[in-house]
């Protein structure tokens, strides 16, 4: 690989840079290069190690500098969209034989605690508590169904940022 080739690879990992920062990415790695000169390319390129390396170190230091400063930060392109909702629907599918007994388990639990302190009340006479615990009872499980719900995207969150193979 010489000169041309290791910027033109590297100009097309970069091409995802404002234009800014591009030219001032591009611009230093040719400073660079001619700084060796031609005999010293070889080296040069050795030292840096594969375009798409450098490019994946620069995007990433430009990210962490910019969350830094608190300017909008460079999107990577999203790819592969399909896999990673491929994941999330397998991750769904091996979580529901866990996730959903556990959720019926626990409705029938608030439920039955429900029945049988509403019926000691009954029984001592006040229908008003009786209503109260009901809707109390639907409240509680209102809020663990939102809990789950929150989890499970915390789970599809997680996995959406590691990608298909585990990472990005």
């Amino acid at each position: 690989m010489n000169r041309a080739q290791y910027l033109k690879e590297l100009s097309k990992y970069l091409d995802k840079l404002p234009k800014a920062d591009f030219d001032d990415a591009i611009n230093h790695f040719e400073e660079c290069f001619d700084e060796v000169g031609v005999e010293g390319e070889a080296g040069l390129i050795a030292e840096l190690g594969q375009p798409r390396v450098v490019a994946t170190d620069l995007l990433s230091n430009l990210i962490v500098e910019d969350k830094q400063v608190d300017d909008p930060v460079v999107e990577p392109k999203k790819n592969n969209e399909f896999g990673k909702i491929l994941l999330i629907s397998l991750l769904c599918i091996l979580a529901a034989p866990i996730g959903l007994p556990l959720t019926i388990a626990f409705i029938a639990l608030v439920f039955a605690l429900l029945i049988v302190v509403g019926a000691v009340i009954i029984v001592m006479g006040s229908g008003l508590l009786v209503l109260t615990l009901t809707i109390l009872g639907g409240a509680i499980t209102y809020l663990f169904v939102k809990f789950l719900v929150y989890c499970l995207k915390r789970i599809v969150a997680y996995v959406s940022s590691k990608g298909v193979n585990g990472h990005e």
